[in-house]
């Protein structure tokens, strides 16, 4: 076989390794993803309250108020290492903190809950949120 048989044998091949590497690249992006990414919105709840007292019980025995802002779903009580309904989310952490008020120069509970996801290393830190002093209406 001389060059020129050779080059236009190979034509068709390469036209076929192409057609294939561009499907195969078209497929890959169109294909859904089913596995969660870093940059998946934070789940829907809020750090409501625990039970206990921090100073002296373990975390791993406190229970921790979990509520959906909407409230469409019950509170929940779970524990470290329980899921929270409705997402892919579970209890991973609870550190106590407070932090001084600048008005009032009161200690307050600034504790927070970590979850982590299931379906990725993605971690959302919630914290417990302010007491509200709120004046008599009439």
């Amino acid at each position: 076989m001389n060059k020129a048989t050779l080059h236009r044998a190979a034509y068709p091949l390469m036209a076929l390794a192409l057609t294939l590497a561009l499907f195969g690249a078209c497929k890959k992006s169109a294909a859904p993803t089913s596995m969660a990414t870093p940059t998946d919105p934070p789940p829907n709840v809020r750090f409501a309250a625990y039970d206990g007292d921090p100073k002296r019980v373990a975390s791993r025995d406190m229970s921790f108020q979990i509520d959906s802002p909407d409230h469409k779903q019950p509170s929940a009580f779970l524990k470290l290492g329980d899921r929270v309904p409705g997402t892919h989310f579970r209890l991973s952490r609870f550190e106590y903190k407070t932090r001084r008020n600048p008005q009032t120069g009161d200690e307050e509970d600034a504790s927070e809950l970590t979850l982590i996801s299931i379906m990725s290393p993605q971690t959302v830190v919630l914290t417990l949120p302010k007491p509200i002093n709120s004046p008599p209406t009439f």
